[in-house]
């Protein structure tokens, strides 16, 4: 079943079969203290993200507010947001 994702909605894309995109979308995880949605590559959500935002999949994604980080990138969005917004994040 496809869900709908709003996209207000911080949401990490993975490619389940690296280990270092494992312990990247973890650390994001962690890092927004459960805030971010993690979702793998191979799903058909997240084949559909990848569509509309035309990205590569072979990297950890974040797709937050309509914006896309990729790879350390995402960590990096990760940290600025908690910083600047952690009411915003933790409402969600």
């Amino acid at each position: 079943m496809i869900q709908t994702f709003d996209l207000n909605q911080a949401i990490l894309l993975y490619r389940d079969t690296c280990k270092k995109c494992l312990i990247l979308s973890r650390l994001v995880i962690i890092l927004s203290l459960g805030c971010v949605r993690r979702i793998p590559n191979n799903s058909p959500e997240a084949l559909r993200l990848l569509n509309t935002y035309q990205v590569d999949a072979s990297k950890v994604i974040l797709i937050e507010g309509g914006k896309v980080y990729s790879g350390f990138r995402s960590i990096i969005a990760v940290l600025k947001a908690m910083q600047h917004k952690p009411v915003r994040w933790i409402r969600r």
